[in-house]
């Protein structure tokens, strides 16, 4: 990584990936804890990840146009 900018960049994501996977690891297992259901932290877990899943629906649909 030669590039500083590339780097900070990398960093910057890596970190952010990073502390997304937490926050998601730490609602479910929260909500597991306070439920004592899988089913409701299935449905959290299913509403949690639908923004991501329709914004990448929406971008297939649109390079097929």
């Amino acid at each position: 990584m030669k590039y500083p900018d590339f780097r900070r960049l990398f960093m910057g994501r890596l970190f952010l990936n990073l502390g997304d996977s937490l926050v998601y690891m730490i609602c479910m297992w929260y909500l597991y804890q306070i439920t004592q259901d899988s089913l409701y932290t299935g449905i959290a877990s299913f509403l949690f990840a639908l923004p991501a899943l329709l914004a990448q629906i929406i971008h297939t649909s649109e390079e097929s146009v």
